[in-house]
C-alpha cells in the first residue's frame, strides 16, 4: 500500500484515539465528581451523570426546584440507578409533592435499597405509621452505610423519645451492628440532661439484656455526665457496662 493510502487509515486512528480519549476524560472528570464535588462544574454536559447526582443532593436544603429539574435530567440519563429515582423522590418531597415522592421512592425502594436517601424516607414513612419495628430496620440499614448519622442527634432521637421506637431500637442494638459502639459512644452535643432523658434508658436496657459495652466505648457519654457532676448517672453507667471502675 503506498504512503498516500495509509495516510486514511492513520488519521482515522489518530481520530479514533482522540475520541476515546476524549471520553476517558469526561468520563473520569464524572466519576471524579463523586468524592470531589467542587469538580462538578468542570464535567462537561454531555458526560455528566454522576455529577448531576451531586449537584441535585446539594441542592436539595437549599434550592429544592433545581435539585428537582437535575433529578429529572438524572432520571433520564440512569433511569434503572436506584439513587437516580431516590433523589427524585427526595427533591420533590422537599418541594411539598408529597405524593409524587412516594411514587418515586416505591420505584428507588423497588431498584436497591443501598441508598440513604431511600433508607431515610422509609424510616420516616414507618415511624409516621407507627411501625417501630420497620422503622429501626431502615434505622440499622442507613447506619450500616452512613454511621457518620449518628453525629446528628435527630438521626435517633425520635427512637429514643418514644418509648415503642425505644424498644424496636434496643432489640437492633441487641443484634450488635457494626454501628453499636459508634451509638454508645457518640458525645451528645445536647446538655447532659437531655441526653439522660434520651440516651440512658436505651443504655440501661442494653445492660439489662446482658449486652455489656465496657469500659473504653461509654467513656464519652461518662465524661459528660461527670462534667456535668451528675455522680450518680456515672456510678449507674459504669455498674452495667464498665463494672470494673464501679464504685
Amino acid at each position: 500500500m503506498t504512503r498516500s493510502g495509509t495516510w486514511p487509515l492513520r488519521a482515522g486512528a489518530t481520530v479514533g484515539a482522540l475520541i476515546y480519549a476524549a471520553l476517558a476524560i469526561g468520563n473520569g472528570l464524572d466519576r471524579l465528581a463523586l468524592t470531589r464535588p467542587g469538580a462538578v462544574s468542570d464535567v462537561p454536559e454531555i458526560f455528566a451523570t454522576n455529577a448531576l447526582g451531586v449537584a441535585g443532593e446539594a441542592d436539595l436544603r437549599s434550592d429544592p426546584r433545581a435539585a428537582n429539574r437535575l433529578a429529572e435530567r438524572l432520571v433520564g440519563r440512569a433511569p434503572i440507578e436506584p439513587f437516580s429515582t431516590a433523589l427524585l423522590g427526595a427533591s420533590r418531597a422537599a418541594s411539598g409533592g408529597d405524593a409524587g415522592a412516594d411514587r418515586a421512592f416505591r420505584v428507588a425502594g423497588q431498584l436497591g435499597w443501598r441508598i440513604p436517601l431511600t433508607q431515610s424516607y422509609w424510616l420516616a414513612a414507618a415511624l409516621a405509621s407507627g411501625d417501630a419495628r420497620i422503622a429501626a430496620q431502615h434505622l440499622d440499614a442507613l447506619l450500616r452505610q452512613r454511621p457518620d448519622l449518628l453525629s446528628l442527634p435527630e438521626t435517633v432521637a425520635p427512637f429514643e423519645s418514644n418509648a415503642a421506637a425505644r424498644n424496636a431500637l434496643v432489640d437492633r442494638l441487641a443484634t450488635r451492628p457494626p454501628w453499636l459502639d459508634g451509638y454508645a459512644g457518640a458525645m451528645d452535643p445536647a446538655p447532659a440532661a437531655t441526653m439522660i432523658i434520651r440516651r440512658m434508658p436505651v443504655l440501661k436496657m442494653l445492660g439489662d439484656r446482658g449486652i455489656i459495652l465496657g469500659c473504653v466505648v461509654i467513656a464519652p457519654a461518662v465524661s459528660q455526665l461527670a462534667a456535668a457532676g451528675l455522680t450518680a448517672e456515672v456510678e449507674a453507667l459504669r455498674g452495667q457496662h464498665c463494672p470494673s471502675q464501679a464504685e
